[in-house]
């Protein structure tokens, strides 16, 4: 795989991403999570990797084209786009819930 491709997906080993570029060939679950990989990390490409960067950063403007990012890939992934979207958040809202609620009666013991 290229140095491109590996940019494209970063923590992701070459070996992984040739794979995974090749398991979305054949099916499209794999296209589209290659997809949102592929969109985060545009995003993360962008990220400061030094503190002189965090200063230099337009920090509103990076937030906003990178949400416009993942905003773009979201209204790919889901034909029902942002209702459909907020299915995916309502369940991770009940899961976090649960999360909490169990923590709760670990740390009450």
């Amino acid at each position: 795989m290229n140095e491109e491709s590996t940019q494209r997906h970063p923590g992701v080993p070459p070996a992984i991403c040739q794979e995974l570029t090749r398991r979305a060939t054949n099916n499209i679950l794999w296209a589209e999570y290659l997809l949102l990989i592929s969109a985060c990390g545009e995003i993360l490409s962008h990220a400061p990797d030094t503190a002189q960067a965090c200063e230099n950063i337009e920090i509103e403007e990076r937030l906003g084209e990178d949400l416009a990012c993942l905003a773009r890939t979201i209204d790919l992934l889901l034909p029902g786009g942002f209702a459909e979207f907020r299915s995916y958040l309502g369940a991770a809202t009940r899961q976090r819930a649960g999360l909490q609620s169990s923590v709760g009666q670990i740390m009450s013991k």
